[in-house]
């Protein structure tokens, strides 16, 4: 085995982690990944989010809700998409309240 395999191995465990104790937590199931080094990830409920999302919203112990909150308001805001991420939601920014601060 080469060491770069070594390393993907390495971090692909470490995602199955993250993985396994986020669909346990919200009871749905790993469906596939959206690319093939890792980063985003498809469920069976139709919700893709990267993984560095789902670190967050487990290593923040943020509420079940919040994740599936921000992934509809950014569906709803296209603006969302690209200014307003995961721990600033959660945090209780929301769009009109960023362009007041900017």
């Amino acid at each position: 085995m080469t060491k770069t395999n070594k390393r993907f191995d390495i971090y692909m465990n470490g995602i199955s982690v993250y993985l396994d104790d986020f669909c346990e937590k919200h009871f749905i199931e790993f469906d596939s990944w959206v690319d093939d080094i890792g980063v985003t990830v498809r469920f069976n409920n139709g919700y893709k989010i990267s993984f560095a999302d789902i670190r967050k919203e487990l290593d923040y112990e943020m509420p079940e809700s919040v994740i599936w909150e921000w992934y509809d308001y950014k569906k709803q805001n296209p603006r969302a998409k690209k200014e307003l991420n995961l721990y600033h939601y959660y945090q209780g920014h929301r769009l009109k309240e960023m362009e007041t601060t900017a």
